[in-house]
C-alpha cells in the first residue's frame, strides 16, 4: 500500500492508493494552513 500526505492551506490529507484508485484515509488541522510535512521513517511518526 502507498501512502501520500498533502499539506494545503485547508489542512493535512492523507491519501491511500487502492485497487481502485486513491483515497482519502484521514484530515488533520482542518481549517489550519499546513506548509511541510515528513514522516519518521524510525517510527512512522507524521511532523506537520
Amino acid at each position: 500500500m502507498s501512502r501520500l500526505l498533502i499539506g494545503t492551506r485547508k489542512g493535512l490529507f492523507t491519501l491511500s492508493r487502492k485497487a481502485e484508485g486513491w483515497t482519502v484515509d484521514d484530515v488533520k488541522f482542518l481549517g489550519d494552513p499546513v506548509g511541510l510535512v515528513t514522516i519518521d521513517p524510525r517510527d512512522g511518526a507524521i511532523y506537520a
